[in-house]
Parts: structure tokens; sequence; C-alpha cells
């Protein structure tokens, strides 16, 4: 059996809850903060909201940026670019 990642868990948690159906999910009405908004507005009601609506989607809030690659001082330019112009300071022709 696959060893499930924390966010996978509970994406399939979510699923579960939702009846399986992916549009459920997407549309969750368990938000925390807008539990917290209505009860401001006198909602007496004594549902905290899921804690974990934030990673339904199953991606992870904290992180920032997704998952690109670290920009290096070169990334933006060609490999062989940067072998020319060696070759262009260096004086050497090939």
């Amino acid at each position: 059996m696959k060893k499930l990642t924390p966010v996978k868990a509970i994406r399939l948690f979510c699923l579960d809850c939702c009846g399986m159906s992916r549009k459920d999910v997407e549309s969750c009405t368990a938000n925390p903060d807008d539990i917290k908004a209505a009860k401001l507005n006198g909602d007496n009601t004594d549902y905290e909201g899921c804690p974990l609506y934030r990673y339904r989607m199953g991606r992870n809030p904290a992180r920032q940026g997704g998952r690109k690659a670290k920009q290096t001082p070169n990334s933006g330019l060609n490999p062989l670019s940067t072998t020319t112009l060696r070759q262009a300071t260096n004086g050497s022709s090939g």
C-alpha cells in the first residue's frame, strides 16, 4: 500500500466528507473565517468550521510560490551564450 503524504491524506479526507465529489470539495462551506464572520453578525452556532479547510485542494497555504525552481544569476541565459561569452573573454575561438 502506498504511503500518503499529510496533504494527500487531507485531500482524501475532504473527498470522503463531500461524498467523493471534487466539485463539492471546491465549493466547501466549512471555511472557519466565514463561520467566524457569521458569528460576529449574530449567527448563533457552535460549529467552528473545518480546520483542514485551507488544505482541502491538496496544497499547503503556508508554502509560498509553489514548486518553482530557485532563480540563479545565469538562469535566464542560454548555456551556449555563456560558453560563447567565456570564449570571447578568453580570446579563444573554439
